[in-house]
């Protein structure tokens, strides 16, 4: 399986157009995705690709990619 960060970054930049020089770790989704309703659409589109279900309250507390990442790792080990 590829490096979730790899598949996140995909993501956000392929389906939200994130500029891929800002698409690192430590980047805040708020500086990414422009709105509420891209952030809904970015838990739909990743969950599907990713065969986890991620709720709009765990990605409220994910400010980072490295948190929507680790929140991803978590939710395949518990799978």
């Amino acid at each position: 399986m590829p490096d979730l960060f790899n598949i996140v970054s995909d993501t956000l930049t392929s389906s939200f157009q994130a500029p891929p020089d800002q698409v690192r770790p430590e980047a805040h989704l708020s500086d990414l995705l422009h709105d509420s309703l891209d952030r809904v659409e970015f838990t739909t589109v990743l969950g599907t690709r990713l065969e986890v279900t991620i709720s709009d309250e765990e990605l409220d507390q994910a400010e980072t990619i490295a948190d929507v990442v680790a929140l991803v790792e978590r939710k395949k080990v518990d799978h």
